[in-house]
């Protein structure tokens, strides 16, 4: 009987394998990709559909995981393969990010048509060729690396057409009752979105605003904004963001109210596509510049993929102009705010004896937090978002005698920050706060 995948593990025990046997091994993991790669260098990158680049990522990917399984990083006649077939899992993600882009962009309502039709979709397509090219080059070396290795390559063809066929975009009739208008919840959470969206928007800080033309400029950029890390978690809210979008307001009284939300949607899914192509840039992007120190690798890498190439097209393609795409569509926002919510100011004083140190200011931040419309608190004529608690310490801190506290914002959560200081903001215990808000518990 087979063991169960789930079983617990037995002590690990590593015998060395034959070049022959893993030969025997490797043909059948490559069974799926060789024929998407001869799909692909039988065609120009202009022909190739998102869902083709889709199939070609995952079967790299599966061969990639193969090959380390193995150790083919570690052997000498195997290891080109490995670093091979990784470039052409990320390069082809990323270009399947901007060909879908690219197919989706006359269907969104933008908030500057113009400035798509002139700018945003030749970039998109530009990057996408170049992509196209680096890929093109990547799966021809795979095919020579292959035969190197003394393996037979298939002559069998496998292309995945596009789901959608050329033409206007064809969509099922929309027939859906809208149902009843929504209450006022319903209304809050519209209000929420947009605070969410303008949070984003404010979260780049300023710092993707124009491109950047030195190749040393981008990779310094590169360390910073351009940081896997922080595309991943860029691109995890533009992905929730949307997903809100569709699950709350998508065919909603306010979507049809408001004729700003459909363009808040397009600038979203914009720069979602564009920031799902550059994590995997900038995977491939560091996985060579930071841990592949050793000169054949790097090599291999400068051959197929070229580090100055690949970073204008992360910088300057990429996240700069994910980032326009979310500025343009922020006004539209920013007037939408006071159309859901009723805007507002409130004076209050801190009771006697209550300093504000990070546990009445984390109060402040959840009572923001649960209405999501933007919040700003000051002292003096400083001011802080009421979502961050590091910029209002550091309000309090540089205001530490001054007992009036000041609140900008919806007046819901302006309302509850009063009930807030009315109990001493917490400081001789969270009882009677809990009562009165019981989202603080």
């Amino acid at each position: 009987m087979n063991a169960s995948p789930w079983s617990s593990p037995s002590s690990p025990r590593l015998r060395v394998l034959s070049e022959d046997d893993f030969r025997g091994r490797l043909v059948p993991q490559g069974a799926t990709l060789m024929p998407l790669l001869n799909g692909i260098m039988e065609s120009a990158p202009e022909e190739w559909s998102q869902r083709q680049l889709e199939h070609v990522s995952q079967a790299s990917f599966e061969l990639e995981q193969f090959l380390d399984d193995f150790g083919a990083r570690e052997n000498k006649n195997f290891f080109k393969l490995r670093e091979l077939a990784a470039f052409v899992r990320w390069l082809s993600h990323a270009m399947g990010g901007y060909v879908h882009l690219h197919s989706r962009l006359p269907s969104y309502a933008h908030a500057d048509p113009e400035w798509v039709e002139n700018f945003l979709a030749p970039t998109v397509r530009d990057a996408a060729l170049a992509l196209g090219e680096m890929l093109l080059s990547c799966a021809q070396g795979f095919r020579e690396e292959w035969k190197a290795a003394k393996l037979d390559w298939p002559t069998s063809v496998l292309r995945v057409d596009a789901l959608a066929s050329d033409g206007p975009r064809l969509v099922l009739e929309r027939d859906r009752a809208a149902g009843s208008p929504q209450s006022d919840k319903g209304s809050s959470k519209a209000a929420k979105f947009v605070g969410q969206y303008l949070r984003f928007v404010r979260a780049w800080g300023g710092r993707a605003t124009e491109p950047i033309l030195r190749p040393e400029d981008q990779v310094e950029f590169l360390s910073t904004l351009g940081q896997e890390a922080v595309a991943r978690k860029f691109e995890g809210r533009a992905h929730n963001l949307q997903s809100l979008y569709d699950s709350l307001l998508s065919g909603s009284p306010e979507e049809v109210e408001f004729e700003g939300f459909p363009r808040l949607r397009a600038a979203l899914s914009s720069a979602f596509h564009l920031l799902e192509a550059v994590t995997g840039l900038t995977h491939l992007f560091e996985r060579h510049d930071a841990l592949e120190r050793r000169g054949e690798s790097r090599a291999l890498f400068e051959r197929f993929v070229g580090q100055k190439k690949i970073s204008e097209i992360i910088v300057n393609s990429g996240i700069i102009v994910a980032y326009r795409c979310l500025r343009a569509a922020a006004p539209i926002a920013e007037a939408l705010l006071p159309r859901l919510t009723r805007q507002g100011s409130l004076m209050l004083t801190l009771p006697a004896g209550v300093v504000l140190h990070a546990r009445p200011i984390s109060l402040i931040v959840r009572i923001a937090t649960q209405y999501g419309t933007p919040v700003e608190m000051q002292i003096g004529d400083e001011r802080a978002n009421a979502f961050s608690i590091m910029s209002m310490l550091v309000l309090a801190g540089s205001n530490p005698s001054r007992t009036e506290i000041q609140f900008f914002g919806d007046e819901q959560p302006l309302q509850d920050m009063k009930t807030l200081f009315k109990h001493r903001l917490g400081e001789d215990g969270l009882d009677d706060i809990v009562a009165a808000l019981p989202y603080l518990g």
